[in-house]
């Protein structure tokens, strides 16, 4: 799935990240064996560089979590560059890096509190599509 050079990248800071996330709200609820939604989708992507060696994807989506631990669903909008190497006869992730948004208004609509959230999508599966 990966390059050797950006497994590395998952010591050292990338660590440290991973460590972090896992004191935070929801590294806490999973740990503790809290019923968690995770939910990730891409929702638009272009390619901004292709050769037979390399290829880099600028992709837009959306990240939501909530946890009956209390952890009160939210979302996340970011755009991603993600940087791909012909590798072993497949295409692997050599670096990826996540800003911000663009994030879109809620259109009125109020936040579920958490069991409500947990309750309603709990037996419900993700979406596996790849174009």
């Amino acid at each position: 799935m990966a390059t050797d050079r950006y497994a590395r990248t998952f010591t050292g800071p990338g660590a440290a990240a991973l460590e972090r996330a896992r004191e935070a709200p929801l590294g806490r609820g999973l740990a503790d064996g809290a019923r968690t939604i995770s939910l990730t989708s891409p929702l638009s992507y272009r390619v901004v560089r292709y050769d037979e060696n390399a290829a880099r994807v600028v992709s837009w989506g959306v990240a939501v979590v909530g946890n009956e631990a209390g952890l009160e669903p939210v979302a996340s909008w970011a755009t991603t560059t993600t940087t791909l190497r012909w590798q072993d006869g497949d295409w692997k992730i050599d670096s990826a890096s996540s800003e911000p948004g663009p994030t879109p208004g809620l259109g009125g609509q109020r936040p579920t509190g958490a069991n409500a959230f947990i309750s309603d999508l709990g037996d419900s599966r993700g979406v596996r599509h790849a174009p």
